[in-house]
């Protein structure tokens, strides 16, 4: 290290010939600075940030797909049940009841509303399944399916709105985030911006 006769200190690394050369060594800090600190550009040029975006909102429509499989599988499950065990057992109930005469027209349509809910749970598993690919869509047709089946069941039975709905805030939380991201992930997709892989 020298001084130069306008004061600034220098370094003078060794060569590939053995000697010094001279190079500020405030260069040489900030050389080394830029050279440590990872570009938030990839190889293509396109921003890391843009791609960090793009990995979270994939995170929540992934996220997305595992809630619809999920509350699929349940409302399938729970809809079998009430058809196949609940309601022949409310139908019996009512039977042995001295003077009350059950409604055939009102079990039947009981039983094609609980059908379609069946249906609506295929729905929400198949729904889970494709998402990744028509995340703003599907999105879309989740929540109006599910609102779908909150409208219907208060029809016959007003006491199911207040049933669950710590679950009903949760699912429709979720959805709406997943909207969102799907929003966004579809204007990021449509202006070319590259995507992240996820497995």
């Amino acid at each position: 290290m020298s001084e130069r006769s306008d004061g600034e200190f220098s370094a003078k690394p060794l060569s590939s010939e053995g000697g010094y050369s001279e190079k500020p060594l405030g260069s040489s800090m900030r050389d080394v600075h830029e050279e440590s600190l990872p570009s938030l550009a990839n190889k293509d040029g396109s921003s890391g940030l843009s791609n960090l975006g793009q990995a979270a909102r994939l995170k929540k429509i992934h996220s997305a797909r595992n809630l619809l499989i999920v509350v699929g599988i349940l409302q399938i499950g729970f809809s079998i049940l009430e058809l196949t065990v609940l309601l022949p057992n409310q139908i019996a109930e009512i039977r042995r009841q001295p003077g009350m005469v059950v409604d055939e027209a009102a079990v039947n349509l009981l039983r094609m509303v609980i059908m379609g809910f069946v249906g609506a749970g295929i729905a929400f598993v198949v729904m889970g399944l494709v998402v990744k690919q028509y995340p703003l869509p599907i999105s879309i047709s989740a929540m109006i399916v599910f609102i779908g089946i909150i409208l219907v069941s208060a029809a016959i039975n007003p006491a199911t709105l207040a049933q669950g709905w710590i679950l009903k805030i949760i699912f429709i939380s979720c959805i709406v985030s997943a909207i969102k991201a799907a929003s966004a992930y579809q204007n990021f997709k449509e202006e070319g911006e590259p995507l992240p892989e996820r497995a």
